[in-house]
């Protein structure tokens, strides 16, 4: 079992509100659980709204537990993404329907609202000789 933490802050000059977060939980993952705030999952979709952050140094924080699985070959099966689906207050170097590597505005400064987490699965190499 993994916990992943989700950690909101706000460097701008406004709070933002309803604030909603999406986080689609990838195949190699199952048993959701521990979703702090509490939410229903929908599937695999975790979505947080009516979020508030407020500016400075404090930060708003998701979490959630989940089971890892056996590994099955699936692209990108234990690559975990959240983003930022929205927010009442304008952001400029948000935009949702890019991922992270993009520079939304062309100033140097990449889209922020999204961010992705990997679990490195952990193995064993077991071998046995018997004559």
């Amino acid at each position: 079992t993994v916990t992943f933490t989700i950690s909101l802050s706000n460097s701008g000059s406004d709070a933002a509100t309803n604030v909603s977060v999406a986080d689609v939980v990838p195949v190699g993952y199952s048993s959701i659980s521990n979703i702090v705030p509490v939410i229903v999952p929908a599937g695999n979709i975790l979505t947080w709204t009516g979020l508030s952050v407020p500016v400075g140094t404090d930060t708003v924080t998701l979490t959630f537990d989940a089971v890892v699985d056996a590994p099955t070959g699936a692209v990108d099966e234990y690559l975990n993404q959240a983003e930022i689906t929205a927010s009442d207050q304008f952001d400029p170097d948000s935009d949702p329907t890019s991922d992270n590597t993009v520079d939304d505005n062309g100033d140097g400064i990449a889209d922020d609202d999204e961010d992705t987490a990997v679990v490195v699965i952990q193995s064993a190499d077991l071998s046995i000789n018997k004559s």
